[in-house]
C-alpha cells in the first residue's frame, strides 16, 4: 500500500508531500474518510480544484501547517516554501464550506447539514488535521457522536428492510447518474 499515492484530492499531506511519505497508516485514511464525506455532501471534491494543487486547497481550508508537520519535510526549499505560503492562514469553518459548496438538486439539504452541525463539525476539525498525530484514530472515529447518530437520514428510511434496500439502490443510481 506504500507504493500507492492515491488520488490528491483525497489524499493528506503527508503523500502529498514525497519528503513526509512514511509508514502508509490508518491515519492516511481518515483524512480520506473524510474528504470523501464532505464530497459525498455537496457533491464535489471538498479539495479538488483545476490545477490539480490540492494542498493549496488543504492549506485555504484547513489553515496554516503545523510546525512539525513543516519540520519533518526533508528539502529546505519546500519546507521555507511551506511554511510562507500557509503562515497565517486561519482555518475555515467546515459547516460554512459544505452549506456554499453544495451542488444544487441534492437529496442532501442545508438543513439536513445543520440537524447534525455541532457533530459533524467536530468530525471533520479531528479528521482533517495536517499533523497525523493529532488527526483522530479509526476507533475513535467510529465512535464519534456524529457516526452514531442517524439524523437526518433515519427519517427519509421506509418502514421495512426490503422497501429500504430498494430506496438505497435507487438513491445510489440517481446519485451516480447526477455525477456522471
Amino acid at each position: 500500500m506504500t507504493a500507492n499515492r492515491g488520488t490528491q484530492p483525497y489524499s493528506p499531506i503527508e503523500l502529498l508531500m514525497e519528503e513526509l511519505s512514511g509508514a502508509y497508516d490508518e491515519k492516511v485514511d481518515i483524512w480520506s474518510v473524510s474528504a470523501l464525506l464532505c464530497e459525498l455532501i455537496t457533491g464535489h471534491q471538498l479539495f479538488g480544484n483545476e490545477s490539480g494543487n490540492s494542498l493549496k486547497v488543504q492549506i485555504e481550508y484547513c489553515g496554516q501547517v503545523d510546525q512539525v508537520v513543516i519540520n519533518k519535510i526533508g528539502k529546505e526549499m519546500d519546507r521555507r516554501n511551506l511554511e510562507l505560503y500557509s503562515t497565517g492562514k486561519k482555518r475555515r469553518d467546515f459547516i460554512q464550506i459544505l452549506r456554499s459548496t453544495m451542488k444544487p438538486n441534492r437529496n442532501i439539504k442545508d438543513s439536513d447539514i445543520l440537524v447534525n452541525e455541532d457533530n459533524l463539525r467536530a468530525f471533520i476539525n479531528q479528521t482533517l488535521q495536517f499533523d497525523p498525530e493529532r488527526r483522530m484514530s479509526a476507533d475513535r472515529a467510529l465512535a464519534h457522536p456524529f457516526l452514531r447518530s442517524t439524523e437526518p437520514w433515519e427519517r427519509a428510511l421506509p418502514p421495512n428492510e426490503e422497501e429500504a434496500l430498494l430506496s438505497l439502490r435507487n438513491h445510489i443510481w440517481n446519485e451516480i447518474n447526477q455525477t456522471a
